[in-house]
């Protein structure tokens, strides 16, 4: 059984402050459900770690959001996901999915997958102000899937008081626990790229191509509830 985790808070003002001011709902969570019903089949659950699960559909098992390092912001509450306490809420096998995604085609062959780690690829980040160039970010927090306890020292190495500062100095990679992992396992984990059908929202320039899309996130700039395009409609539901 693969555990998908979604995680929905209040947004924070300290911290690192997250891009974007989407103030994700009940909905996101309920329609990732249905999108994972119609795409994923292989046997699953859908978890939301959460601090509000007012009206969260009953087919989701709603789960207390845990306060590590809540105050640090950005997303390094969910680092606890690489430890091996984790298992015990999770299972074996979980995957971590961001509620900003659009999945519009079967992501079974991405989720059933033997690697003990596989991260979201995030290949180019143009013209960001901590980088001012287009630099390999290498990994993206929005997509995650791993045997539980398998890369534990992401958890295990973790200092409050000392690694946000050093992922905040780092010359090139931004972010908050996607950072992080970088810097503990290095660029060797297999990731998922545009040829398994993963893409980011910028990266869709044209028509949707259901041969060549499968999931699609909005890294927290857009919101799919509101969006124009009907290929978002047709497919956020």
């Amino acid at each position: 059984m693969l555990t998908f985790v979604c995680m929905k808070w209040a947004r924070s003002n300290q911290g690192y402050i997250l891009p974007g001011d989407v103030q994700y709902t009940a909905q996101h969570v309920n329609v990732l459900r249905n999108m994972l019903e119609r795409h994923c089949h292989i046997p699953h659950r859908l978890v939301c770690v959460t601090d509000d699960g007012t009206d969260i559909d009953p087919r989701i098992e709603v789960i207390p959001l845990w306060d590590y390092y809540r105050s640090l912001g950005g997303c390094y509450n969910r680092l606890w996901l690489f430890s091996e306490d984790a298992r015990t809420l999770f299972g074996d096998r979980l995957c971590s999915i961001d509620l900003d995604c659009v999945i519009v085609n079967d992501i079974t062959p991405l989720v059933d997958r033997p690697e003990e780690f596989v991260m979201a690829g995030y290949s180019q980040v143009p013209n960001h102000a901590k980088i001012g160039k287009i630099v390999d970010q290498y990994y993206n927090g929005s997509l995650y899937l791993m045997s539980t306890g398998s890369r534990r020292q992401v958890w295990d190495r973790f200092d409050p008081d000392t690694s946000p500062q050093f992922v905040k100095s780092h010359p090139t990679l931004v972010g908050s626990d996607q950072a992080w992992i970088q810097l503990v396992l290095g660029t060797g984990e297999a990731r998922w790229t545009k040829a398994d059908g993963l893409y980011q929202y910028r990266d869709v320039t044209g028509p949707l191509d259901l041969e060549q899309h499968r999931i699609i996130f909005f890294s927290g700039r857009y919101d799919p509830s509101t969006h124009p395009k009907r290929w978002v409609r047709d497919h956020w539901h």
